[in-house]
């Protein structure tokens, strides 16, 4: 689908779906509110407190992997706009053609069902609420919660960081679970190499221990430890 998108129909799908706020919200974003972010900061990028139209809460939308792209082309193709300019000066409804203009563009069957700006709200509320609690994904969406239930902008952002795999529509996402499990992986392998380590130390260290041994006759003597050779230059190592 995004494969078919013009510019400002990208922007619509890949933005859209990953700050999830109502029609009215999104066609507030402005310029000004754009250019004041760190696009080349990891993501999700926090864009800011959003103080919605509808229940005049709070909301803390971020930028996902995919959005961030489309963003700065955006702004690099429009240098000329004020920054109170809007992004979009589209109204409710042409946003919502857009979407289906987009959708039978990519020859998507609906099944008969309406596709509306408000479907990119409800897939990232699907995909958030995987990860997280109720009260976690209202608030980066923008939903009334109870005032004792609100998190920081950073736990938010590792909330919404869960979730991004499921997010992303460019394939970035299955790079994100490879890289999670490459690392588990080598977490797993350096516990292993230092217990592996520990136990040659030990055996070196048995190497080059004095030790008191009985002879037949009753006479007790002491070995000589193993001296001048690889056992303890290995020794060494270890201890380095």
């Amino acid at each position: 689908m995004e494969a078919q998108a013009n510019p400002t129909e990208k922007y619509i799908l890949l933005v859209g779906k990953s700050v999830g706020l109502r029609v009215g919200d999104f066609l507030n974003i402005t310029y000004g509110k754009l250019r004041s972010l760190n696009l080349n900061a990891e993501a999700p990028i926090f864009i800011g407190e959003t103080v919605t139209m509808k229940e005049h809460v709070k909301a803390y939308p971020f930028l996902d992997s995919d959005s961030i792209p489309i963003v700065k082309a955006i702004l690099e193709r429009n240098p000329q706009a004020k920054d109170t300019d809007r992004i979009l000066d589209y109204t409710d409804a042409s946003l919502t053609q857009s979407i289906q203009r987009l959708m039978a563009k990519a020859h998507i069957d609906t099944h008969g069902q309406i596709a509306r700006f408000h479907n990119l709200r409800k897939y990232l509320i699907d995909r958030l609420s995987a990860v997280a609690s109720e009260s976690q994904w209202k608030q980066i969406v923008g939903k009334k919660i109870e005032e004792g239930a609100y998190i920081s902008q950073d736990q938010l952002r590792d909330v919404y960081l869960r979730a991004m795999p499921s997010i992303i529509i460019n394939g970035n996402g299955k790079n994100l679970v490879k890289v999670e499990a490459l690392e588990s992986e080598v977490k797993e392998l350096r516990t292993k190499n230092k217990m592996y380590e520990d136990i040659l130390k030990e055996l070196v260290k048995d190497k080059l221990e004095v030790k008191t041994i009985t002879l037949p006759d009753g006479r007790k003597v002491d070995t000589v430890p193993v001296k001048g050779n690889k056992w303890s230059e290995l020794l060494q190592k270890l201890e380095e």
